[in-house]
């Protein structure tokens, strides 16, 4: 179609979100999904951040949080 006509099929899907609260209010939401992180996530993450040696960070904070489940 698109190299016949010139046109192309990039666009939003505008038509999908009218079926979202019908969706949400018979199926319910997701099973364990939040939008909403937590305070509880950012004192872990300030913990281990502090365990570190501020060097690498990333890898290090990973990995004490992997360790401490």
């Amino acid at each position: 179609v698109s190299a016949e006509y010139g046109k192309d099929f990039h666009f939003p899907k505008q038509h999908a979100p009218s079926h979202l609260y019908h969706d949400i209010t018979h199926k319910g939401s997701t099973i364990n999904y939040t939008t909403w992180t937590g305070e509880g996530f950012q004192q872990e993450s300030r913990a281990a951040y502090f365990q570190t040696n501020y060097k690498n960070v990333e890898k290090q904070v990973c990995i004490t949080v992997y360790y401490s489940y």
